[in-house]
């Protein structure tokens, strides 16, 4: 008689063509850690699955690069080039007619070329010139 208890059934191996090409591109792969496999890497003790690195988190320093301002809303930018720029140049940038948006643009061009670097607030000149307003 065959006891159920003991018998195990054999376990079913796939061939493998060799690397990591054989495995489908969905199959999550992981490495084999203190001689026991993880999920994921197939029952094949003793061999490392070729994984892609993940990052670890990186330490909290100070930004590199150029300092970054807060983002401001459109009624901000509005505003701020209503104050830098005049009310006619963010009403022409508002208006439907192309002639009347194209010689704001012009002029707010001009103004940059003219001025000195940081004195233009580029920020709100852009947000305004997209006229994206939030909700």
């Amino acid at each position: 008689t065959v006891d159920a208890k003991t018998t195990k059934p054999d376990a079913v191996s796939k061939p493998t063509t060799g690397g990591p090409a054989a495995a489908p591109p969905w199959k999550k792969k992981s490495t084999v850690q203190g001689g026991k496999p993880t999920a994921g890497s197939g029952g094949q003790e003793g061999k490392k699955v070729k994984d892609k690195k993940v990052s670890k988190p990186k330490e909290t320093k100070q930004p590199v690069g150029p300092p970054s301002e807060r983002q401001l809303a459109y009624e901000e930018a509005v505003e701020i080039v209503k104050e830098t720029l005049g009310e006619k140049t963010m009403g022409q940038l508002e208006n439907a007619t192309w002639k009347e948006r194209l010689e704001a643009t012009e002029f707010i061009q001009n103004y940059i070329s003219s001025a000195e670097p940081n004195s233009v607030p580029m920020q709100a000149v852009l947000v305004a010139m997209a006229g994206k307003k939030s909700d």
